[in-house]
């Protein structure tokens, strides 16, 4: 028997009694990363919350960069499921912008039984926490390069939930600000956590708001695309007739280009020359 369990985003107190159960229950533990599965499990012990002799365990590592390999191992092994097998990522629910997804279509090939328990996932949370009423669309983590995100944002409309890294919650913001005639942002980090904060608003309030803030933590974003929202689009022939500083001019253009500012700037410059 195969189970997924999801845990905690932050709180141990969020753990699910079925959860307790089969983390007990386990005889092997694949973990998203096992010294994170290892701290969660001795500190529920602490808090009185989990009783078993985690001694008795076996711990095995699970993620994105080894799954192939481990799974083509388990073809040996016949026998692996026959124990008591549970699946955990490092927070949140498998599958849903974490590992997972591999192993429950390996446990469909070869007719392993398998369950996934019922828990909280940052996505639902933050979008119950935004008060927004309307279907929504969750998109994970955008493209970590600008050009291919501003072509993910071009693709949005309605309600859109979002992940996103502390490194680029305000390359992720401005992009936002840049393409949306008419939008609202609620950003909320490290949900359910000590450090958790919250801030929403037009992208420019939001960003206003940040400034000087400690970004430090996970992301999420929901965004809100108004009916009468324009993506605002703009081609090089336009930017280059505009009258800006050609500082200004050379950021526009490495956001259109998704270039370097410094390589827009010299490539200005040198148009300059030449007229």
């Amino acid at each position: 028997m195969l189970t997924f369990i999801p845990t905690p985003l932050g709180n141990l107190k969020d753990i699910s009694l079925r959860a307790l159960e089969a983390f007990r229950e386990a005889d092997v533990l694949l973990c998203e990363d096992t010294r994170v599965t290892k701290r969660l499990l001795y500190l529920l012990k602490e808090d009185g919350l989990l009783s078993c002799d985690l001694s008795t365990k076996i711990f095995l590592s699970f993620h994105t960069h080894n799954q192939d390999e481990f799974l083509s191992k388990l073809d040996l092994d016949s026998n692996f499921f026959n124990s008591k097998v549970v699946y955990s990522v490092d927070a949140g629910m498998p599958c849903i912008s974490d590992p997972g997804a591999q192993l429950i279509k390996y446990a469909k090939m070869h007719n392993i039984a398998y369950e996934v328990l019922p828990g909280g996932s940052a996505f639902s949370l933050a979008y119950a926490l935004s008060g927004l009423e309307s279907s929504f669309n969750f998109k994970g983590f955008l493209p970590s390069t600008q050009k291919a995100r501003l072509e993910a944002l071009k693709t949005l409309s309605g309600i859109n939930v979002l992940y996103e890294s502390p490194k680029r919650i305000l390359e992720l913001l401005k992009d936002i600000n840049s393409s949306f005639t008419n939008c609202e942002v609620y950003a909320y980090k490290e949900l359910t956590k000590l450090h958790f904060k919250s801030f929403s608003g037009s992208p420019s309030e939001v960003l206003e708001s940040m400034k000087g803030a400690n970004l430090n933590g996970e992301w999420c974003v929901v965004l809100d695309v108004k009916q009468d929202s324009k993506f605002i689009t703009m081609d090089e022939k336009e930017l280059l007739s505009l009258r800006l500083p050609l500082k200004d001019k050379a950021k526009l253009l490495a956001k259109l280009r998704g270039t370097n500012p410094k390589e827009c700037y010299a490539f200005l410059e040198a148009q300059k020359e030449k007229d």
